[in-house]
This record gives C-alpha cells, sequence and structure tokens, in this order.
C-alpha cells in the first residue's frame, strides 16, 4: 500500500500541467472549429440580406402597382430602358408617405448593392444585385409586377 502511496506522489510531483504541444493541438482544433463555422455563418448572412432584398422590392412593387392604379401610370423616370440608383431615390417623392411609409434601402447601404429604378410610364421594372457568387447578374422586377 505504501508503494502505491509513493508511486501516485511522484506522478503528480512530475505532471505540473500539459505539454506545449497538447496546447498546439487544441488551439489548432479550435481554429479550424472556428475558420468553418465563420464561413458557413456569413452564408447564412448573406443569404438573409438578399432574402431581405427580395422582400423589399416586393414591397416597392406593391406601392408601385396601387401608384399606377390611382394615377393612371407609373413615375417615369431614366433614360435608354436603363435603371438607376437615382431614379430608385426619386421614387421617394412620388411614393412616400401616402402608398408606402417608407421606401426599403438596401440592407447593407453600400454602393455596390442598390435598387434601381426605370420607368417609361407605361412600364416600370425595380432591378437588384445579389451577394450570390453563381448568380451576379441583376434581377429585374416588372411593373404590373
Amino acid at each position: 500500500m505504501k508503494n502505491v502511496l509513493t508511486q501516485l506522489k511522484s506522478l503528480k510531483k512530475n505532471k505540473k500541467g500539459v505539454t506545449l504541444t497538447e496546447l498546439m493541438v487544441t488551439i489548432s482544433i479550435i481554429m479550424t472549429a472556428t475558420s468553418i463555422g465563420s464561413g458557413q455563418y456569413d452564408s447564412a448572412l448573406s443569404a438573409a440580406r438578399d432574402a431581405n432584398r427580395l422582400s423589399n422590392i416586393k414591397q416597392a412593387q406593391t406601392a408601385l402597382d396601387i401608384y399606377n392604379i390611382s394615377v393612371g401610370q407609373y413615375p417615369e423616370c431614366g433614360e435608354n430602358q436603363t435603371a438607376t440608383a437615382l431614379c430608385y431615390e426619386g421614387l421617394k417623392n412620388y411614393i412616400e408617405p401616402e402608398y408606402m411609409p417608407e421606401m426599403p434601402d438596401d440592407p447593407l447601404n453600400e454602393n455596390e448593392y442598390t435598387y434601381k429604378y426605370y420607368s417609361d410610364g407605361n412600364s416600370a421594372w425595380i432591378e437588384f444585385e445579389t451577394e450570390d457568387t453563381e448568380d451576379q447578374s441583376p434581377r429585374k422586377f416588372y411593373g404590373s409586377f
């Protein structure tokens, strides 16, 4: 019995902490798990912003359709069937607050992702770009949407 106790005491004295190798392995496992998780988190945020953009545009198109029914045409803006962000900002003068309390802005509010509008009075569309890297072509939503 004494022999076992002395062996346990000697083991306890020799083992004072973790080795550098154990610490490095633990840190590398944590870093790997974090990098995998952060990539998925960024993808989820991007998809959520794209869904928000689609929802914003559908709300704006509803307000434009109500405006078209009331006035008989869409607010005119743009040249050569080119949608611009400036035209979208100009919609606020026609739509707010009677047809929609506030025209939505892009979730990121950066120049890269903006809503664009074009109308010749008879037809109209709003377009936006998604953060989806596979499909970078602008998505258009037409009047009488």
